[in-house]
């Protein structure tokens, strides 16, 4: 049975949401319908994606620190990890600080907020301290902490509720920002005058980046997410800062294509690569959501496999605001029809070889029906695991 997009209830503005996650959300949703969605963003979200951000988080600060230091196993140039803030994307070891002082400055504390989009709660928040670039600390609480039951001192909503009471992301974010620089302030008063940024995102759009193998791909849906409303029309966005630093905003202004290249340049030397994903969290989900691996990865990698750079910067995204594509759920996102789609086979890998990451000799202007091969690899793995290739 296929299911459609409209069996999600009306009441929820996480259904307007689905058609930007076409490369996973919408395959899954498709298969497994609205209730087991529902379920499994919860169960993922608090069970797998909590602790894979803490391991994401702390491999990236031990491979900059080893970076700095020069104990780094592999050339910088050939380690991949994952940017400090968001945990979602991938960088270059080398351009990790460079970057991360470019979009936020010397010294702030960074958010990451993740909403339930079935209930409006908040699922967990990961915050981060960075000084020049590097975190130099950082917390992370799940949907059980007590943190989350405290009040705005103003409105006394509490913390979790704040997205069931607000307008909008940017609304409930600037809303959070009171609350956790209170926060900040008692636990870390010598920072009291540094910045305070919130990234707030539903939960939908972070597994979507999660699964997401390719760089390319991650960065394109990041422009889906912020340009939710500008672009496509829908209710709200699915991702944004508050307030948007002056750097990405502009950068978020250019055309998807653009965007893609600038941001993959920033952090990866615009160098293609299929992004890491945890082991630990490949095998809970295998255990516990076997779904979440069938059809959120394996789907990904054989039907019809990753689209090369080219062919991601080329893709034409479906008009949300022509009431006809909803009405028809037309939502599919069409590749260039001489794209090849790149499967594990290509590199003589598994699937779970191919998930430890893969930093590849390609990039946008790689012919998009070009076949990829071992010979194109530069390294595998990530962060201090790194294997050079060449």
């Amino acid at each position: 049975m296929t299911h459609t997009w409209s069996e999600i209830p009306k009441d929820l503005t996480g259904r307007y949401f689905v058609p930007l996650g076409s490369n996973h959300i919408w395959k899954m949703y498709q298969e497994l319908g609205f209730e087991r969605i529902k379920d499994m963003t919860q169960e993922v979200s608090t069970e797998i994606l909590y602790d894979t951000f803490s391991l994401r988080l702390d491999e990236s600060i031990q491979s900059s620190k080893a970076t700095i230091e020069g104990t780094l196993p592999t050339e910088p140039e050939k380690t991949l990890t994952y940017m400090f803030f968001p945990t979602v994307t991938t960088t270059r070891v080398d351009l990790q600080q460079g970057s991360m002082r470019l979009v936020y400055g010397n010294s702030v504390d960074a958010a990451y907020v993740c909403i339930n989009d079935y209930t409006n709660e908040i699922l967990y928040i990961l915050n981060t301290h960075s000084e020049d670039g590097i975190p130099v600390d950082w917390w992370i609480i799940g949907p059980e902490d007590e943190l989350l039951e405290r009040r705005h001192l103003k409105y006394g909503i509490k913390i979790r509720d704040l997205p069931k009471k607000t307008k909008n992301l940017v609304d409930c974010g600037r809303k959070i920002t009171d609350v956790l620089k209170d926060v900040r302030n008692e636990r870390t008063p010598q920072w009291s005058e540094s910045m305070y940024l919130i990234a707030m995102q539903f939960g939908s759009s972070t597994i979507e980046l999660v699964l997401e193998q390719s760089n390319y791909e991650s960065f394109g849906t990041i422009w889906s997410g912020i340009n939710a409303k500008r672009i496509f029309g829908l209710p709200d966005h699915w991702f944004i800062y508050v307030p948007f630093p002056s750097f990405l905003q502009t950068m978020s202004m250019l055309p998807r294509p653009d965007w893609m290249i600038k941001m993959t340049g920033l952090t990866t030397a615009q160098k293609f690569c299929i992004q890491h994903l945890e082991e630990s969290a490949r095998e809970k989900a295998k255990e516990e959501f076997p779904e979440f691996i069938e059809l959120g990865v394996k789907k990904s990698w054989y039907d019809p496999g990753i689209p090369l750079p080219a062919a991601s910067i080329q893709v034409k995204y479906p008009n949300l605001k022509k009431k006809e594509t909803w009405e028809q759920e037309n939502f599919k996102w069409h590749y260039p029809e001489s794209t090849k789609f790149i499967q594990p086979e290509d590199f003589g890998m598994t699937m779970d070889e191919a998930c430890e990451g893969i930093l590849l000799n390609v990039n946008h202007e790689t012919p998009l029906d070009r076949k990829l091969s071992r010979d194109d690899i530069l390294s595998t793995g990530i962060g201090r695991k790194t294997k050079v290739w060449k």
